[in-house]
């Protein structure tokens, strides 16, 4: 459900719920009520989903990390190159170190 459904959803149940303020106190206190409570189940579902997402993400980055690692050599090269001017890097690492 995309965000402008579930925002069409969540405004007609909202004037659902406003429909039934006139009527019995009780009533419209248990729609109120579950109003809220199924709103924050789905806030809920929704960052259970967003934080296993995030941990996905994450262990994606330290598994990138992990395999894609510079050797001292290019450390050492990546040293010298000043990004405050232009700059050439050519031929094999070794020659410029």
């Amino acid at each position: 459900m995309t965000y402008l459904q579930n925002h069409d959803l969540v405004w007609r149940r909202l004037k659902r719920l406003c429909s039934l303020q006139g009527s019995d106190p009780g009533v419209f206190l248990l729609a109120a009520h579950l109003f809220v409570e199924a709103e924050l189940q789905r806030a809920g579902e929704y960052v259970q989903h967003l934080s296993r997402m995030t941990a996905c993400t994450r262990t994606r980055l330290e598994y990138e990390r992990s395999m894609v690692r510079m050797t001292r050599e290019q450390q050492r090269v990546l040293e010298q190159i000043k990004l405050d001017g232009n700059f050439l890097v050519k031929g094999g690492a070794e020659e410029l170190a």
